[in-house]
């Protein structure tokens, strides 16, 4: 990579705007909550996407919850060759990593690689405790992925799961799609 691309690196991802719709409010023991929810299908052969070879794949969070009640969530990314899905295929995940924090989200990093299935789907993981008294708490859990088998078309799939029916989260997802046989003008 030379030394323009390297300080250029925004050339290389594009923001899929597709996820926008998909922002979410769940309360717990809700309809949506501990029930797997589909993101939007993101075209991958689109203008300007140069059918990227990686994504990265990420949900924002912000829960309120009681003391000692946890936030667990299930991630992974899928591919089909049509908009409908039918039988997706899961795209493997080579990393998976969670960021975490109180209401300031200065927090930790932690590195989910090693909770990846054989598939390279993150199975349903604690990601926040409620604190002593109940606390919020901020978050971001993010998949890498490798495009280089996917077909045209993209979505992640995500499941959360509150204990307590007075916990409360919002939760906004992202996918950014970067790498391609073809190097963005320099």
């Amino acid at each position: 990579m030379n030394v323009a691309t390297q300080r250029d690196i925004g050339a290389n991802f594009v923001i899929c705007p597709e996820v926008a719709p998909d922002y979410d409010a769940w309360t717990a023991a809700a309809g949506t909550d501990n029930a797997a929810t589909a993101g939007s299908s993101i075209n991958r052969l689109l203008a300007g996407r140069n059918a990227a070879l990686s994504c990265k794949v990420g949900l924002v969070w912000r829960a309120v919850l009681p003391a000692a009640d946890t936030l667990s969530i299930t991630l992974k990314v899928q591919t089909a060759i049509a908009t409908g899905f039918g039988t997706p295929i899961t795209v493997p995940a080579r990393r998976a990593t969670l960021r975490s924090g109180g209401a300031t989200g200065a927090g930790t990093v932690t590195d989910l690689t090693s909770s990846l299935n054989a598939a390279g789907e993150l199975p349903a993981t604690v990601v926040a405790t409620g604190a002593g008294g109940g606390s919020t708490e901020l978050g971001v859990l993010e998949l890498d992925c490798d495009l280089s088998g996917a077909l045209q078309w993209l979505r992640y799939s995500r499941t959360v799961d509150m204990i307590n029916s007075s916990a409360t989260i919002k939760l906004m997802p992202f996918v950014l799609l970067g790498g391609s046989n073809i190097t963005p003008g320099v």
